[in-house]
């Protein structure tokens, strides 16, 4: 009987979504990406937003001014508004070549032509849609995996709007896995993020602090020899073009010394662009009856 109850919530949420972002399909793609950002500035003032910011920054960044403190909530803000409209425009957003300057990406198409599939680590900052599109400019198709939205109704348009910037698009799970290693032993090239926290996972140090940390992803790497590479899409100054990186590949024979080296890779990018960085993750939550210590990341 809690079937339908559940159905109907989430047709009531789809409905919901589907109002509040028309307006954002009517104005050009730009135009709506700028108010797309106002709206995000706006939306992290509420206070349950401001709060989990806060608390994250008091504990990796305890030292930041409250101007510094309210920049990087007015950033979160802007690139999640922009991130959606994104999103919601992906064909648009795909057809921005332009836009999109990746210097590096000679390199990952070389490991691609070796046929050992490659396995592109990213996290939630600036959007990293960018970078499988960056990748497509270049020849190489870039797949990716992500956990599904409870909604199925929005998982369903989800998929279809994420196909846009490649395939193959998985949800994680066995299912998914499975789907992700028989694709990389083709030789495929699949996109992962990994900043948030996994229950279960590695304490390791990211900002400064130890967190939660999946070790999966790196033992896969090791056991089918795919190169790990890290790479990142920032936001520029204009908020509309992006550059990305593709770095090399940081695969070590212990997966905990592996995902310590990516933690310290994504912790850069952090320091280096903090208000594109989405600080609302749970990320440093500490396990029932056991606080996380601070650890020195270099």
């Amino acid at each position: 009987m809690r079937k339908k109850p559940q159905r109907l919530k989430h047709k009531l949420e789809e409905i919901a979504a589907y109002t509040g972002a028309a307006p954002l399909r009517i104005p050009p793609f730009d135009t709506a990406r700028e108010i797309g950002a106002r709206i995000g500035r706006v939306a992290m003032r509420t206070p349950r937003a401001a709060r989990l910011i806060e608390r994250n920054l008091d504990w990796v960044l305890p030292g930041a001014s409250v101007a510094d403190r309210k920049a990087i909530a007015a950033g979160v803000g802007d690139n999640f508004g922009r991130l959606i409209v994104e999103y919601a425009r992906m064909a648009e957003f795909a057809g921005q070549t332009g836009a999109r300057r990746a210097p590096h990406v000679d390199a990952l198409r070389a490991v691609v032509a070796q046929g050992r599939g490659a396995i592109i680590a990213s996290a939630h900052i600036g959007n990293w849609e960018a970078i499988r599109l960056a990748a497509r400019d270049a020849g190489v198709e870039v797949g990716i995996i992500y956990r599904a939205f409870n909604n199925p109704y929005f998982d369903r348009v989800s998929m279809t709007l994420i196909r846009e910037a490649g395939a193959p698009v998985l949800h994680k799970g066995r299912k998914g896995l499975r789907e992700m290693v028989a694709h990389l032993r083709k030789g495929g090239a699949m996109l992962v993020l990994v900043d948030q926290r996994a229950t279960g996972g590695a304490a390791l140090p990211f900002l400064g602090r130890d967190a939660l940390t999946a070790t999966a992803i790196a033992g896969m790497a090791r056991k089918l020899g795919a190169p790990l590479l890290p790479a990142v899409a920032l936001r520029d100054a204009t908020g509309r073009g992006f550059d990305i990186r593709f770095e090399p590949d940081i695969t070590r024979e212990n997966d905990l010394e592996t995902m310590r080296a990516l933690n310290h890779r994504i912790s850069d990018w952090v320091r280096e662009a903090p208000g594109q960085w989405f600080w609302l993750h749970q990320r440093w939550r500490a396990r029932s009856g056991a606080g996380f210590l601070g650890a020195d990341e270099r």
